[in-house]
């Protein structure tokens, strides 16, 4: 969990593109 709350939607788009 690396900046969960900020990288919020930039994880989920990189996961999940």
């Amino acid at each position: 969990m690396r900046r969960d709350m900020m990288s919020q939607s930039y994880t989920t788009g990189l996961d999940q593109p």
